[in-house]
């Protein structure tokens, strides 16, 4: 007869918290985080080094916004306590932390970059409710877990290789990692944003660096070595 309200033995509650630890988890590092927030940052390079920008104040500094690359990063709730770890694209959390701190993101670029460094464990409050709303996950924990059973047991090297998109073929012979987000359902074409966002946070959750093509609304693979 089986007692389910028996004690475990002291051996198996240690494997089981260790295999809950394995599963929470990820490849993200800080220095993928470093890269992202660095892309178009006009005040620091790559390394996160001030760059020696023109002090006149008539030349306009160009940001790169068309390809920005998602960060991975815990939001925690000023309410209630709670947090989650949300993926969005390093823009948002840059315009978060202006609004938060009420910096301008051209003059204070250097400082907002500094400010997403020194958050302890990639953790962000935002007491602000406009700076909450950009950083709002706009995908919901069943659909990261409905990626996860769709990717699991991939390696590192597929997921890399088949979430790259080749633009010159149709939604039909693209990769199974792209199709999870844009695809053909019969002769309409179906594409979600929320699972497209999803996708990004499981390959950044192992180790690969993704941004958005903002014209196409696909994802790209940096090619960057970031560490």
């Amino acid at each position: 007869m089986k007692h389910p309200n028996k004690a475990l033995p002291i051996g198996a509650i240690v494997v089981f918290i260790f295999s809950i630890a394995a599963a929470a988890a990820t490849s993200y590092t800080n220095a993928m985080f470093r890269c992202a927030m660095s892309k178009d940052n006009p005040a620091v390079t790559a390394s996160g080094i001030s760059k020696h920008l023109p002090t006149n104040r008539d030349i306009v500094v160009v940001r790169l916004s068309s390809t920005p690359l998602y960060v991975l990063i815990a939001v925690k709730d000023p309410t209630a306590g709670t947090q989650r770890d949300v993926c969005v694209l390093s823009s948002s959390l840059e315009a978060a932390i202006a609004v938060e701190h009420k910096l301008d993101r051209s003059d204070d670029a250097r400082k907002i970059f500094d400010i997403a460094m020194a958050a302890p464990n990639r953790t962000f409050t935002f007491n602000n409710p406009k700076a909450r709303e950009l950083v709002s996950p706009v995908y919901t924990p069943k659909q990261l877990t409905d990626v996860r059973k769709l990717l699991e047991g991939l390696s590192q090297r597929e997921l890399r290789r088949e979430a790259k998109v080749d633009l010159s073929k149709g939604p039909g012979e693209q990769s199974s990692v792209t199709k999870i987000y844009r695809q053909m359902q019969g002769k309409r074409f179906w594409s979600s944003d929320s699972y497209k966002v999803a996708v990004a946070h499981f390959l950044l959750e192992h180790g690969i660096l993704v941004g958005e093509l903002h014209d196409t609304g696909v994802l790209y693979v940096e090619s960057q070595d970031c560490g």
